[in-house]
């Protein structure tokens, strides 16, 4: 009959909606499951390039690792090396100290030529520190850098504050400290040199590999000096005693 002919078309017709549905569903699934596996995709080469760049960082690190390891124990060769100069000038140093006071060196120590103490031809250090400033004074040698740029208790630094504690200028040296420097980097500041000494000037005594610096506090009508300084025998110590004039270099500042 007409009305079930028209059932079926009915019955036809939901299950063509319910399959295109269903296609429709796994269509859409499909879809779904295609974006996820991109993402996962993407994850995995992301987590690769990572893997690598955390490899790579890791080498990297040990790399700089290695270098600086080997910088460093190239440094401590070289400032051993360094330190080992310092202390074979400093002894060359005070052998020449020695034997300009007309001293004798033997053994590592200054003899006077009469016999005598293991000072030998220094003068023996004098009581107190002759002003020199008690931070500095008190310290072991070379334990500060002073206002001019000199290692406390070492002669210049001593003659440099002793100068500027009377009102006069005194330049910074810059690295160019050295006793045997002091007239080159004195005249560069217009400060003048000479042969003759005067009270206030300092002596620089071109010996050895550094020279020595003291302050003249007396010119004597004997051809001899009244001078104070520090670190003659390369003991950090102070003294005040008469010298020969001759020989030296006036700086006056």
């Amino acid at each position: 009959s007409i009305g079930d002919y028209i059932d079926k078309q009915e019955q036809r017709s939901a299950l063509r909606e319910a399959l295109n549905d269903k296609i429709k569903g796994i269509k859409e699934l499909q879809a779904k499951l295609e974006e996820n596996k991109q993402e996962v995709e993407r994850i995995l080469v992301d987590q690769k390039s990572q893997r690598s760049q955390v490899a790579e960082r890791q080498q990297q690190q040990q790399t700089l690792l290695a270098v600086t390891q080997n910088d460093q124990a190239n440094y401590q060769k070289l400032a051993a090396e360094r330190n080992a100069e310092i202390t074979q000038l400093q002894e060359q140093q005070r052998r020449a100290n020695c034997e300009g006071m007309g001293g004798i060196w033997s053994g590592g120590t200054c003899q006077s030529r009469s016999g005598g103490s293991s000072s030998g031809a220094f003068p023996p250090a004098s009581f107190g520190n002759g002003g020199y400033p008690a931070i500095w004074a008190n310290a072991p040698l070379n334990t500060y850098v002073d206002t001019w740029g000199l290692y406390s208790r070492q002669c210049v630094s001593y003659t440099a504050w002793k100068v500027a504690s009377s009102g006069r200028y005194v330049p910074h040296f810059a690295g160019m400290g050295n006793a045997n420097q002091w007239p080159a980097t004195a005249a560069r500041h217009g400060i003048p040199s000479g042969s003759t000494p005067k009270v206030g000037s300092v002596a620089m005594w071109p010996i050895g590999y550094y020279g020595h610096t003291m302050y003249v506090e007396a010119v004597n009508g004997d051809g001899t000096i009244t001078v104070s300084d520090y670190n003659l025998a390369w003991d950090g110590q102070y003294r005040y005693y008469t010298r020969s004039a001759a020989g030296l270099t006036y700086i006056y500042f």
